[in-house]
């Protein structure tokens, strides 16, 4: 014959049940791990949590971290900071000075504005990312300001010499 259970609530015994009896009453929220529990073969009544093959039911999850909404609809709290606020701007001046040597240089002033707002955007939101990006179109913008002011030059050069 399998053991024989009881259980105290509210200064009331209850049972006989079987161990899958009392296990069950655990699992639906019948039997709290404070409640009093007895078999035969025990000294005194016990807390249900202090039974080891009982102990594992009452164990549940810690509560989920609160999810807060940011200004930035990537940006969840969970208790570390995350950084995922982009500059677009800083992507587009990138686009734009590499567009500008497809169109032959239509792009490259606009190009270099939007690198120079990016830029000024993510120094003063350090939270931001893209400065890299930012930094990077206004290096190659200027490196072709560059290349086309010595063509420029050399070519004036050249036709001043032949007059």
């Amino acid at each position: 014959m399998s053991q024989q259970w009881y259980y105290a609530q509210n200064s009331q015994r209850h049972g006989p049940l079987s161990a899958e009896q009392l296990k069950e009453s655990a699992s639906l929220g019948r039997l709290s791990p404070n409640d009093l529990v007895w078999t035969a073969g025990m000294d005194h009544w016990t807390e249900a949590q202090n039974i080891p093959w009982l102990s594992h039911v009452f164990i549940t999850p810690p509560p989920m971290p609160t999810v807060s909404k940011r200004q930035d609809h990537r940006d969840y709290d969970f208790g570390i900071t995350l950084r995922t606020r982009n500059c677009t701007l800083a992507y587009v001046s990138l686009a734009l000075v590499c567009l500008s040597l497809i169109t032959g240089g239509i792009l490259l002033l606009p190009g270099i504005v939007c690198g120079h707002i990016a830029l000024s955007q993510c120094n003063n939101n350090p939270s931001m990312t893209g400065k890299s990006f930012a930094v990077a179109a206004l290096v190659v913008a200027y490196v072709i300001v560059g290349i086309v002011a010595l063509i420029v030059f050399g070519l004036v050069g050249l036709f001043s010499l032949h007059s």
